[in-house]
């Protein structure tokens, strides 16, 4: 569930070991939506580090863009956590620190692998599912500042990004930038209007990403721009309940809401669904989610 986003009045407090080994364990398979900053100062990732933790270059500035929604608590490990504590939870984020010396017998090798900012929950679950990177490049449609598109090309696939606002871009490619010259190799990005399928690339790509935007038209011609057996992951906002009203966020528009039925036809036949479309009520909100690979 996606938090208020106001500030959380919250005293920064310091954790004892056993308070801390435990989130260390808790998060250690995660590699994004980690709850540990590693605060250890420097512009460029320390070359050991403790499983479960994220990094972030120190900096005047809080890079919001690096961070999970506001509301989340976080955890500040190393030298100056306790600072950064502080300065996390006066912009909303509620965190907790602790000293250097805690848990530091658990060093691995190697920089910090985790991610503090979190993806789409659709796309996490269905990761393992998807073509390898050898299948093609992944296409994030209307992508904004694409967490899900950085997320992949960390996990070694080529991205291409398209999107009407260049200032979303810029930050999707700070976010790749700081995951390593290799992510960022891996991220295209282009400005360009998406008003009907021809505005799309050709591809073929292995993976298209349609989060939080709708395009009818596009829909038509997403299984044109897949190889064989790509994948589609689709999540756009519901329309109202029977009742008429809006449920939580999105637009108020109708035309930029659609239902399931709509969905699968515009997608047409040929789809092996691993979640067919369908209404959810999630994070405060009706979605219209769809997870499946297109036919042979």
């Amino acid at each position: 569930m996606i938090e208020d986003a106001r500030p959380v009045p919250y005293a920064p407090r310091r954790l004892d070991r056993m308070t801390f080994e435990r989130i260390l364990d808790e998060d250690a398979g995660r590699t994004h939506g980690c709850r540990v900053l590693d605060v250890r100062r420097g512009d460029r990732p320390p070359t050991d580090h403790l499983a479960g933790t994220a990094w972030i270059p120190d900096s005047p500035r809080i890079p919001s863009f690096l961070l999970p929604p506001r509301g989340r608590p976080l955890v500040a490990w190393g030298p100056g956590s306790e600072a950064w504590s502080r300065r996390l939870t006066s912009a909303g984020w509620p965190t907790s620190w602790c000293d250097a010396a805690v848990a530091s017998d658990r060093f691995v090798g190697g920089p910090p692998k985790g991610a503090l900012w979190m993806v789409d929950r659709l796309l996490e679950h269905h990761v393992e599912q998807l073509p390898g990177p050898v299948a093609g490049p992944v296409l994030d449609v209307g992508s904004g500042s694409s967490r899900e598109g950085v997320f992949l090309a960390q996990r070694g696939y080529r991205v291409v990004l398209i999107d009407r606002l260049p200032d979303a871009l810029e930050i999707a490619r700070a976010r790749a930038e700081s995951c390593g010259s290799e992510v960022s190799a891996r991220v295209h990005s282009e400005v360009r209007r998406i008003r009907r399928g021809e505005d799309i690339p050709e591809g073929p790509f292995s993976v298209i990403l349609n989060f939080r935007f709708l395009n009818r038209r596009v829909l038509e011609d997403v299984a044109s721009r897949l190889v064989p057996g790509g994948w589609l992951l689709f999540r756009a906002y519901g329309r109202p309940g029977a009742d008429g009203g809006f449920v939580g966020r999105g637009p108020r528009r109708a035309q930029e809401r659609t239902d399931p039925v709509e969905v699968s036809k515009s997608l047409g036949v040929g789809w092996r669904w691993t979640v067919p479309p369908r209404r959810v009520l999630e994070d405060d909100a009706i979605w219209v989610v769809a997870a499946g690979a297109l036919g042979n």
